[in-house]
């Protein structure tokens, strides 16, 4: 499929998608509400994306892969929060934990994020005949992504506020999540 974008026009459409979804993040970890979805030209929302060149199937696996790492590293939290359920540990120090964890998983997915940015641009360089169906793909990511991190955000908000009614549902909430990513990986192309 031919696309009316030059290298330049897609790679600066990469760095908006890029930079919203990042935008997104920091509004959603602030507790602001975030900004409106973007919209992409008709031609490449349309876009079919069934077969991706090789290095974009790469990018997207080591991008799921490492949100998949960030995810499982919020299994310890469970942990914790039987702790404080027991009283082994105080409120502030399972709050300060949290924030922590927050702050850790918000520049974990943002360093991964970069990564994709950047191979995304690459492959549109080395395949220019199909720059309209990789940025629809990184699109895709990129919104299924960040709202995966607006549910993060919304439950370690909800463990800060009320440790006690949140507590016992770290490891199924973390769990869960991780299926969402995997079913969305195993359901998209690439």
């Amino acid at each position: 499929m031919s696309s009316a974008l030059s290298g330049a026009e897609f790679e600066n459409l990469v760095r908006s998608i890029h930079e919203h979804g990042k935008l997104h993040i920091a509004e959603v970890a602030a507790g602001r509400t975030p900004p409106a979805k973007h919209v992409l030209p008709s031609h490449i929302s349309t876009a079919k994306v069934p077969d991706l060149p090789a290095e974009v199937r790469e990018a997207f696996d080591v991008f799921v892969t490492g949100t998949q790492e960030l995810v499982a590293e919020n299994m310890d939290l469970a942990a914790a929060a039987q702790q404080f359920l027991n009283g082994d540990k105080t409120r502030s120090d399972f709050q300060d934990l949290i924030r922590k964890q927050a702050d850790k998983f918000k520049r974990g997915f943002n360093d991964l994020f970069d990564v994709l940015r950047d191979k995304i641009i690459e492959s549109g360089e080395a395949h220019p005949d199909q720059v309209d169906e990789i940025i629809a793909a990184f699109d895709g990511v990129s919104d299924f992504f960040t709202d995966r991190f607006d549910d993060v955000a919304d439950f370690y908000s909800k463990l800060v506020k009320n440790v006690s009614e949140q507590a016992n549902q770290v490891s199924s909430f973390f769990q869960n999540l991780q299926n969402q990513i995997q079913d969305w990986r195993a359901n998209n192309p690439g």
